[in-house]
């Protein structure tokens, strides 16, 4: 019976290894949140409760891992041949997925940014930068 379930795990986890990348970066952008949530609860000296920050993180890193697991279970069993005829891109389904996750969790990360910095979001920052590089690149004298 031990032989079997650990056949079974493994045969699991050998069908999401394709996978693991997306995996990693939607959990990696759950947590860049948390962390900007936290600096901001500390700036605006809010409470933070360990039930309430580890329940809310445990859970949606379980909801989007999971759905990111079910969506790809879905593309490769069901959609792959479907969706390879239209586009010639592999799993797209699954990544379309995951980068509206990752595109929520960075909503987050500059909506907690605007909280603390003045209402200037990254956007703000990012035109500043855009700015900044056409004044360097005036400011180089052009070869000829």
């Amino acid at each position: 019976m031990k032989t079997i379930i650990n056949a079974f795990l493994c045969s699991l986890l050998a069908f999401f290894v394709p996978i693991q990348g997306v995996l990693l970066l939607v959990g990696a952008s759950i947590l860049a949140d948390t962390i900007m949530g936290l600096y901001v609860a500390k700036k605006s000296k809010e409470k933070i409760t360990s039930q309430r920050l580890g329940w809310g993180v445990i859970g949606k890193m379980f909801a989007y891992e999971l759905t990111i697991l079910m969506i790809y279970a879905i593309e490769v069993i069901l959609l792959e041949d479907i969706t390879s005829m239209i586009l010639d891109i592999h799993l797209i389904v699954t990544k379309v997925t995951a980068l509206t996750l990752v595109s929520m969790e960075a909503f987050s990360i500059d909506e907690s940014w605007r909280k603390i910095n003045n209402n200037k979001g990254v956007g703000f920052y990012f035109s500043r930068l855009i700015k900044l590089g056409k004044t360097v690149k005036d400011a180089v004298p052009k070869r000829d």
